[in-house]
């Protein structure tokens, strides 16, 4: 077998994608459906048919997709005040590319305690890389750092118990 049956025969296998990959993939289409939803005040329904012919689709979790886009959708007006609380502006000040970070993120740190917090909070630094120079908003990431999120109380809670046990 030549040299150029085995380059063609390697670049003909797909890549398989990793689970993570996809969860990204997942945020960063959830990220274009909230930005397009503050921007056009589409309807959710609409939006997920648009997201649903990006080319990036394919490559998303599809359940966790449509879980974060309704979750975060449907908790805008909560999420919104948990983060007044930690901004040093009003969240009508913000631009529609850091209130849509903020909120994806804000949602996955106090609805979803299965994503560890430091996931969370990476997955946040990164998902503006998709959409905008970086630079762009990390003056807006250490915000939602300030946010304490429900599992908070529950590790503090959780330790205390563990302590109580030694």
């Amino acid at each position: 077998m030549s040299d150029q049956d085995k380059q063609g025969e390697a670049q003909a296998r797909p890549k398989p994608v990793k689970a993570a990959r996809s969860r990204r993939k997942s945020r960063e289409l959830v990220l274009k459906g909230i930005y397009l939803g503050l921007m056009n005040q589409k309807e959710l329904r609409v939006i997920m048919r648009e997201l649903a012919d990006d080319p990036d689709f394919d490559k998303a979790d599809d359940e966790y997709f449509r879980q974060l886009l309704e979750g975060v959708a449907g908790s805008m007006d909560e999420l919104d005040a948990r983060l007044a609380g930690a901004l040093d502006r009003q969240v009508s000040e913000l631009s529609p590319i850091e209130h849509a970070i903020l909120c994806i993120s804000a949602y996955e740190l106090i609805h979803d305690i299965s994503i560890p917090y430091r996931v969370a909070i990476n997955e946040a630094w990164n998902l503006p890389n998709c959409m905008v120079a970086p630079m762009a908003i990390n003056t807006s990431m250490a915000y939602w750092i300030k946010l304490p999120p429900k599992r908070a109380q529950m590790n503090s809670s959780a330790a205390g118990n563990e302590s109580g046990r030694q």
